[in-house]
């Protein structure tokens, strides 16, 4: 009787210490997400900076976008050894052709790339976010915000 006393106790007192455990593995999932995420998002962010000093240098004219080699190659000179893989989907860029050889427009409602695969989000993994990159600023969106905003743009 006493050996199953002390096994009953000791189980008991386990219980905290299993929970305890798993929060932290979930705040350490929810930290490495969200450290994803910003990466992502500082990746579009000089993807969308060599694309504008491109364009600056070409007489106002945007990058080949329809073409990933060329548009690595034209982008070349203005990244510091960026990569066109999203950190949080592993996956290329996709960049707007609709905008390949035409000329810079200054708008904050322009998409010019955005990451291919939604993201599991920094709070609840069941919520999907999409990178974007804007002509001037770069966001997080709910997935099926992005869905609507796709269509918009007329965007694959």
């Amino acid at each position: 009787m006493n050996k199953k006393l002390i096994l009953l106790i000791a189980v008991i007192l386990s219980i905290p210490v299993i929970v305890f455990a798993q929060n932290k593995i979930n705040n350490m999932q929810r930290i490495k997400r969200a450290q994803l995420m910003q990466k992502t998002l500082g990746q579009a962010q000089s993807l969308s900076l060599a694309i504008r000093q491109y364009s600056f240098d070409n007489k106002g004219n945007m990058p080949p976008m329809n073409n990933l080699t060329a548009l690595k190659q034209a982008l070349k000179p203005y990244l510091g050894g960026s990569d066109f893989i999203s950190a949080a989907s592993g996956k290329p860029f996709i960049f707007n052709t609709k905008l390949s050889g035409k000329k810079l427009v200054d708008s904050n409602f322009i998409v010019w790339l955005y990451d291919p695969k939604p993201t599991s989000g920094p709070n609840n993994p069941k919520d999907l976010y999409r990178v974007v990159g804007y002509s001037n600023h770069f966001t997080t969106m709910p997935e099926k915000i992005w869905q609507s905003e796709k269509k918009t743009f007329g965007l694959p």
